[in-house]
Order: C-alpha cells, then structure tokens, then sequence
C-alpha cells in the first residue's frame, strides 16, 4: 500500500482533527492544511473533502 491510499483512509479523522483545532475553515484552508500536514503526499480536492464535510454534517459532527 502506498502513502497516497494510506492517507485517502484517514482523510476523515485528519479533516475532523483540523476542525476540532480550528473550529471554522474554509475549503481552500482545510485542503492547504491537509496537504500541509502530510508534507505534500495527499492533496485533496473539493470534490474529495466537498463531499466528507457534507456527511460529517449530516451526521451532527460538523455544523
């Protein structure tokens, strides 16, 4: 398993940690911050992240 797939697994918990730090960020922050934190190696897109914030506020955790 590469990098890329590893961190595609953990996208949820890695977006809900820079939420919890942050409290409100935008799209662009949040994919800066993701390709920031993995030094380069998962940059995300709208339409990977778009989509997770979208269930995670479904489900009550982000609002």
């Amino acid at each position: 398993m590469n990098n890329n797939a590893l961190y595609k697994g953990c996208l949820e918990p890695i977006v809900l940690q820079l939420l919890h730090q942050n409290v409100r960020m935008y799209g662009y922050e949040i994919t800066q911050k993701v390709k920031e934190q993995t030094k380069g190696t998962l940059q995300i897109t709208e339409g990977a992240h778009y989509p997770l914030l979208h269930k995670l506020e479904e489900k009550g955790i982000t609002g």
